[in-house]
């Protein structure tokens, strides 16, 4: 009977060690004979685990086991070279170590006190290297971020690693950018060479174990986001580069009416100028510098042919505004005789009691910029004694303070002539002031109208 009993225990070990996991070992009994008698290795059907962990190491869990267990011999091979590690005592966690990192298949034998050995029990687990060999793997070649490359370094496992990054710097040689972190993310920024370079990563754990790694990137320094845009006679260039290390300094090339001109500006600033009209295409060379001396050449270019406007109608003045600097009562039509786009009435200053002295002005205020290129004045229809002779054309950025962009004389006195007059130079504004300086009459004059050329958007 004790025989059998032996038998149906050996049996009941034999089945659990068949539905064990490959991590999840029971150490069955060799059964040698009654005589002998059984040899409970495992004093309860519970496991002996093995564990992967990091720094290469394997961690050994043990059941409850009996006391007449006397040894436990773990065998694997560790870089095609076969090993065992022998464990004798089962109250705390056994731990041993490879050369190899990864999966390892390895046999677990138990040795009793009376020379009864059990039968092999065998798994496969794997452990891991450094934690900071785990890191490094995972490191990715720098990218581009606001002019500069950044490398990123996951850490899961919030070691305390030390990041010693070489890079190339523009002007030659290296530089090393040195990180030191814990947390999970660990990330830096250096300058940008051109081309194709190589970067080398170091780190380094908190027991002074190094690995390193050489990363490549490819960065080519350019002008992006470059734009050239022609608005009511201004040209506007924004040239923007992907690098913003230190100050720039931008050269634009630009064409005018009769050649070219030159325009420089430190810093990454708007860059403006008059643009050309017409209909051909108009070239821009822009040269653009950094503080290494790097320097970048792009060529733009721009076509501005709006239509030209004359703004001489009721229609064409709409939304505009008068005021002038005095007034007949009862003799014409006012300041707002002026733009009325009706040559029919007229402005005129007092000529009769308190007569204001010259200058004589006009302030209008249009419903939006305006680009003008010439200015039209209507002589009085039906009396040119009172037309002015000297006069200037006054501009404003804020409808207050004015200041004199063009002289100009007049030179007829002819009732109903138009008389126009070229600038020289286009003007862009919404508000303009005639400031007539004196006239054919020596106290007073009279107009009747007030008109321009010019583009508009």
């Amino acid at each position: 009977m004790k025989r059998l009993n032996n038998i149906g225990l050996f049996l009941i070990c034999s089945f659990l060690w068949m539905g064990c996991t490959k991590q999840d070992l029971l150490l069955p009994v060799v059964e040698q004979g009654e005589e002998q008698g059984n040899i409970d290795v495992i004093a309860k059907p519970t496991d002996v685990t093995l564990v992967g962990g990091y720094d290469y190491k394997y961690v050994v869990k043990w059941p409850e086991m009996s006391d007449k267990t006397v040894k436990v011999v773990i065998s694997f091979k560790d870089q095609d070279v076969e090993k065992s590690v022998e464990f004798t005592d089962f109250t705390e966690d056994g731990v041993f170590v490879t050369k190899e990192q990864g999966n390892h298949d390895f046999v677990l034998i138990s040795y009793a006190s009376n020379a009864v050995v059990s039968k092999m029990a065998k798994t496969s687990v794997s452990n891991k290297g450094y934690i900071i060999e785990e890191v490094i793997a995972n490191a990715e070649s720098p990218f581009l971020y606001e002019g500069q490359m950044r490398i990123n370094l996951y850490n899961p496992n919030l070691a305390d690693i030390t990041v010693t990054v070489t890079y190339p710097k523009i002007l030659g040689g290296t530089a090393d950018l040195l990180l030191q972190s814990a947390e999970e993310n660990i990330s830096g920024l250096f300058e940008a060479k051109d081309g194709t370079n190589s970067v080398n990563i170091e780190l380094e754990d908190n027991v002074g174990r190094k690995v390193s790694k050489q990363l490549q990137y490819v960065y080519s320094y350019q002008l992006e986001g470059t734009t050239v845009t022609p608005f009511l006679g201004i040209v506007t260039l924004n040239a923007l580069t992907n690098s913003n290390i230190g100050v720039k300094k931008i050269k634009v090339t630009y064409p005018t009416a009769s050649g070219t001109a030159i325009e420089e500006v430190v810093g990454n600033t708007l860059v403006t100028f008059p643009a050309v009209v017409g209909s051909s295409t108009k070239n821009i060379e822009v040269e653009y510098e950094d503080v290494y001396g790097r320097i970048l050449l792009n060529t733009l270019n721009y076509v501005y042919n709006p239509s030209l406007t004359t703004f001489n109608t009721a229609a064409s003045k709409t939304g505009w505004s008068v005021v002038v600097s005095a007034n007949h009562e009862g003799d014409g039509g006012g300041g707002p005789a002026l733009i009325d786009g009706n040559t029919e009435t007229f402005w005129h200053t007092p000529w009769s009691g308190a007569i204001p002295p010259w200058p004589h002005e006009a302030t209008i205020t249009f419903n939006q910029e305006l680009l003008l290129t010439k200015l039209i004045l209507n002589i009085r229809h039906n009396n040119g004694s009172g037309a002015p002779k000297e006069f200037d054309l006054q501009t404003s950025s804020d409808g207050k303070t004015f200041t004199t962009h063009q002289s100009f004389t007049n030179t007829s006195n002819v009732a109903r002539a138009v008389v126009s007059f070229d600038l020289a130079t286009a003007l862009q504004t919404k508000y303009v002031r005639v400031s007539f300086k004196n006239g054919f009459n020596a106290q007073f004059m009279s107009l009747g109208e007030i008109s321009f050329e010019g583009y508009k958007e």
